[in-house]
This record gives C-alpha cells, sequence and structure tokens, in this order.
C-alpha cells in the first residue's frame, strides 16, 4: 500500500477576521519601575513618570490580530513616541540578540534605539534605549557581532554610525562609538561574520557603492577597508564569504566577488526577472544554492532563486500573501530563511511564513496579521522586520504603528495527499492512499483544501456529466500531478505518455463537441496552483454568455503548467484552448489538433498578463 504523502502543501485560511480594536490596560506602578529600568533616559518619560497618566499609555497589552500557525505571546508599544511619515511610522526594523541564556529585541524608532529583555515573552521588559545621532529618522537598521550591535539611520545631517556593547545586558548597554567618521546615513548594513567586515550601503557619501569597515577587534574603533563604487545604487545587502547579493532597487539584483578588494569581480546579475518591481531585499539559504528575495511595490511577489550554478541565476517560483484575497495589494518587505522556512514581513499583511523545501513549489504554512484593520493595502503601515533566529524558536516583529511582537511559531496543519484512479474497487473509498483512491476528481474536490496534492492515475476525467457551464476548481496552493499507472505507483515510476491523464470536456463522447464542456478547468483570480502530467482535450466555450475564450483553460490567478498537452478544443473566439488573464508559466508542453471555428488563434495572453515560457512549447494547430 503506498499511502505516503508524495508533495507538502497547506492549508491557507483566506477569511478576513472582524476587526480588533487595539486596546490598553492599567499597570500598577510597580510593575513599571522594575520593568522599564532606564525608561528615564528617553527624553520627557521622566516627566510623565510622575503623572497616572503612565499608566494608560504603556503598551505592554497583547494587540490582538489574525493568525494561523503562530500565536500573540506578546506587544510591546509606546503610544507617546513620535512618529514620522504623516504620524504613521513610530517604529522601523529590528533584529535579535542572544547570551547568557537571555533573549533580546532590538528595535529602531523614530528618535532612536529600544533594547527589549524577552527572555519572559508574555513579559518584555525595557533594559535601556539609546537616543540616535539624528533623531527624526524613519529608517533604522541592525546588525549585531559577537556581543557588540551596529546601528545606522538613512536621515538627517547628524546621523552616525553607532556600535553599543552589548555585554552588560540585562541591565543595560554601553554605546562605544557614534560618529560619522565613515558616512553620515546608511540605509542598511550587513555583516560577513566569517571575514569581520560590515558592509554599509546607500550611504550619503556613497550612494552607488558599498563602504566596507574592519571590525576584527570589535572593541576598537572600525578601520576603513576602502569606499567602492559599484556604479548603481544598493538598498540592501546580503553577504556570505565574500560573496556580495546587492539588491539595486530598480537595477535588479547584482552579484559581486570581494575576496580581493583590489579588483571586485562581478558574478553575474538579474536585471529581468518575472514580476519585477522595486528590488529591496533578500536571504541566502543554509545551502547558499536558493535565495529569496523581495520587490518593495504593491502586489509583486516575493522570487526564489536558484543559485546552482551562480554565474547564472534565474528565478524558479514566485509566491506572495493571499491574506485578503482577491485583494492581494500589499508589499513584501524583508525575507529571512531558516531552514526551509521563509519569514516575510509584510506591509499591510503582517508575518508571513512559507515552506520551500521544494524551491519550485513553495507553500504557506503561518501567518500572523499585526493589525487586521488595514484593510486599504495604501502606504507602507504593517510589519517592517522580522527575526527568526532566537535559540527558543519564537519570531520578533516590528509594527511601524504597534511596535515589537513576540510570537509563537507553531504550524497546525498538515497537507494532505489525495488519490484518484477510476479502476479502484473497495468499500473503503477514502482517497488517502491508491488502495483506498476515489474513483472520480469530483469525488476528491470536496475534500481538498487548500496547499493539499491530488495524484491522479491514468483514464479519462470529466467535470460533470451533463452540465457544460461545470469546470474543474482546484483550491489555492494545490498541486495536481498526472501520469501515474492504473492502480498507482510511487513518482520515480509515473510517466505522463504511457500512463496519460485526461481531463476531458467531451461530455457524452460526441464528435461535433456541441455539449462539450464550456472550460474544462478554471483557475479563480489570486489562486496559484501547479499542474504537471495532464492532458486536456474537448471542451468548447461556443455559447459561453461569460468567459468568451480558454475552452481547455480560462486562467486568472497564478497558475503553472508542465509536460501538459492540449488537443481537441473548440471554440469561436481567440483563446479557445487557453486564456491567460494574470500569471502563467508554461514549460515542456504541447497544444495540437485544435479546432479553429473563425480562424483565431488557440492560445490568447490577454493584455497585461504575464506569461513565462521555459523549456519546449510546440503550438502544431
Amino acid at each position: 500500500m503506498i499511502c505516503a504523502t508524495m508533495i507538502k502543501g497547506l492549508k491557507l485560511t483566506m477569511n478576513r477576521y472582524p476587526i480588533i480594536l487595539k486596546y490598553h490596560i492599567i499597570i500598577p506602578l510597580t510593575y513599571i519601575s522594575c520593568g522599564i529600568r532606564k525608561i528615564s533616559r528617553y527624553k520627557g518619560v521622566n516627566r510623565l513618570l510622575s503623572t497616572c497618566y503612565l499608566l494608560s499609555i504603556l503598551g505592554f497589552a497583547p494587540l490582538q490580530g489574525q493568525s494561523d500557525g503562530m500565536t500573540l505571546l506578546s506587544n510591546w508599544d509606546l503610544d507617546t513616541l513620535p512618529a514620522g511619515g504623516g504620524g504613521v511610522y513610530q517604529y522601523n526594523d529590528l533584529w535579535g540578540y542572544a547570551a547568557n541564556d537571555r533573549e533580546y529585541a532590538i528595535i529602531g524608532s523614530y528618535e532612536g534605539t529600544w533594547f527589549i529583555d524577552v527572555t519572559d515573552p508574555q513579559n518584555p521588559v525595557v533594559a535601556d534605549y539609546e537616543v540616535g545621532g539624528y533623531t527624526a529618522s524613519l529608517w533604522r537598521d541592525y546588525k549585531t557581532y559577537k556581543h557588540y550591535c551596529y546601528g545606522v539611520a538613512d536621515a538627517g545631517a547628524t546621523s552616525t554610525l553607532q556600535i553599543f556593547d552589548l555585554a552588560t545586558l540585562p541591565d543595560s548597554v554601553t554605546k562605544i562609538f557614534d560618529s560619522d567618521t565613515f558616512f553620515v546615513q546608511a540605509h542598511n548594513l550587513f555583516i560577513d561574520t566569517a571575514s569581520a567586515i560590515l558592509y554599509a550601503c546607500g550611504t550619503n557619501n556613497l550612494s552607488t557603492g558599498l563602504i566596507l569597515l574592519d571590525i576584527s577587534s570589535p572593541q576598537d574603533i572600525p578601520s576603513l577597508i576602502g569606499n567602492f563604487d559599484l556604479g548603481h545604487y544598493t538598498h540592501d545587502i546580503h553577504v556570505r564569504n565574500d560573496t556580495v547579493y546587492c539588491f539595486a532597487a530598480n537595477s535588479g539584483l547584482k552579484i559581486y566577488d570581494f575576496t580581493n578588494t583590489s579588483f571586485v569581480e562581478t558574478i553575474s546579475e538579474l536585471s529581468n526577472y518575472p514580476d519585477k518591481g522595486y528590488n529591496h531585499s533578500g536571504w541566502l539559504n543554509d545551502q547558499g544554492d536558493v535565495m529569496v528575495f523581495c520587490d518593495e511595490t504593491h502586489d509583486k511577489m516575493v522570487k526564489v532563486m536558484d543559485l546552482t550554478d551562480i554565474t547564472f541565476p534565474k528565478v524558479s517560483s514566485l509566491f506572495k500573501s493571499t491574506l485578503l484575497c482577491p485583494e492581494t495589494n500589499s508589499i513584501a518587505h524583508n525575507p529571512f530563511i531558516r531552514d526551509s522556512l521563509v519569514f516575510v514581513s509584510y506591509y499591510h499583511d503582517g508575518v508571513q511564513v512559507f515552506d520551500i523545501s521544494d524551491p519550485k513549489y513553495p507553500f504557506r504554512v503561518a501567518y500572523y496579521d499585526t493589525e487586521p484593520a488595514d484593510t486599504s493595502y495604501s502606504g507602507g503601515s504593517g510589519v517592517w522586520g522580522v527575526y527568526p533566529y532566537l535559540p527558543s524558536g519564537r519570531i520578533l516583529a516590528s509594527d511601524v504603528r504597534n511596535g515589537l511582537f513576540v510570537l509563537d511559531f507553531a504550524p497546525t496543519h498538515n497537507p494532505d495527499a489525495w488519490y484518484v484512479d477510476t479502476t479502484t474497487v473497495t468499500d473503503d473509498e477514502t482517497g488517502h492512499c491508491w488502495e483506498n483512491a476515489f474513483n472520480s476528481i469530483v469525488e476528491a474536490q470536496p475534500f481538498l483544501k487548500e496547499g493539499d496534492s491530488l495524484f491522479i492515475a491514468q483514464g479519462l476525467y470529466i467535470p460533470d456529466s451533463t452540465d457544460r457551464s461545470k469546470s474543474f476548481q482546484f483550491p489555492d496552493s494545490s498541486f495536481i500531478l498526472g501520469g501515474f499507472p492504473t492502480g498507482g505507483s510511487t513518482l520515480d515510476l509515473r510517466n505522463t505518455q504511457t500512463f496519460p491523464t485526461r481531463f476531458s470536456g467531451n461530455i457524452n463522447n460526441i464528435a461535433t463537441h456541441v455539449d462539450d464542456s464550456y472550460h474544462i478547468l478554471k483557475n479563480p483570480v489570486h489562486h496559484t496552483i501547479w499542474i504537471n502530467g495532464i492532458h486536456f482535450q474537448g471542451g468548447n466555450h461556443t455559447g459561453d454568455m461569460q468567459y468568451s475564450s480558454g475552452s481547455g483553460i480560462i486562467n486568472q490567478g497564478t497558475l503553472y503548467l508542465d509536460d501538459c498537452i492540449f488537443l481537441d478544443q473548440q471554440g469561436d473566439a481567440p483563446g479557445y484552448s487557453i486564456s491567460n488573464n494574470y500569471k502563467l508559466f508554461f514549460s515542456n508542453s504541447i497544444i495540437y489538433q485544435n479546432n479553429l471555428l473563425s480562424g483565431f488563434a488557440s492560445f490568447l495572453n490577454h493584455k497585461n498578463a504575464y506569461l513565462k515560457i521555459d523549456g519546449i512549447v510546440q503550438f502544431k494547430n
């Protein structure tokens, strides 16, 4: 009996929860005095401490949010902090730090930097606050090396590189460097720990390059390695063993070899790629063969890049948050990879977590929306940064309006695999293995959930035996695989030519096709599905008053088609075999022997729809 799940997927929850407004609680004064040791270092707080007003504005109360697989442990927020950007941005980026069995969040605000002890995740404690060199910055960025924290800001004439010694935590931190010696402003920094080199990008004095500092003796003042003009703006960087990945805004992604700083070499670049936007930031997996990067542009998908050959990087798959589906106009901001998981901070959609065990088939495993009341998708509110590397496994997130979130990560749903075989004879038709497979896809469909996999043996499958308007439809993030022999097999024995799996619209097997299904398969708006090894035949959209194309497939979401055949379709308008209205990734397939009733093309890619063809796609009409 073959019952093992072969491809992983996961349920995606689409329903938006009711709006839950933020609230505060009265906190005993004793809790304030022991919980915030050095709060008086923040200007204006001493005055507030003398009044009962402080009791109602300290934000240790949990802020509710929509979630799946993630649980809110605490939310730290000071509503009285000043905000920039039209009063929206109180907070910005964050980082994490752990030492001596304690865990900390380092979070930037408009005026400076907060060091918060989150060892007890339900009771965050402010250990220290340090004012910035410039006290009105929307942008701050942090990284740590050994027991030192390095911080930069990208605003003002008095910003500096700041270095904090964290050795005295949880009592305090010590600022050991606060200077504009190397630059005033920097948008981001990254530390290559293997070589103890700090890379700064987006600086005021070298906007088209990188500034490298030697921090091998972190207790001392850093020394300048050099200023390197690369000829383009770099918004963010990722570095590993002297290989530098530059996220170069509108110029795409650039990869350099900094092994010899006297002769920096260009390894490769990715200037054009699917669904391109403002190339913002990315992260490399532990093996170094996969990178995930984000474009800071509304409604752009997150890219998974194959780096098996670093001289020829290529996007292997795309994914996005579908929290408010069918509206998906959020912004993916910063991705971080931990093992086979990608944690993405999303403007508007909170923290989204995806599994990239198979980089070609990413799927969501969990999420937490820090501000479910935000449904407009305008501007850039929501989660700026996420940090998934604490030893406890807990997740830190910074929301620009709502401060620090400490989250527990525990996905609750396991994907299911379902099996269909027309020849199955059993009294126990559960669909969970070949021996007990469903006899038809129609029987399987009520059980399918978002992220599930459907394995289909050779045979003929129709959407409905009488109704032309019925089509196959599958949940978001579904994997549909045909080409298995009668009785089933493992993946390695499937053969899509020897064991054809046919999706047919020819309801009564009439040669004239007058009663064929209008559309054999429909992929709804903003659904993403993968189909491999299916033969589409029959189908005739003639007479459908709603959709005048797409007898084989009408795609309104994101569709991956591989190793498929389209034959014997009919229609009286363009695109009678396939009608693509949004995003289609098409590879290793054939379209042939289709009937051109009005002389139109069998494939229609609508205006502004995205189409990418890999491998060989043959049109033989």
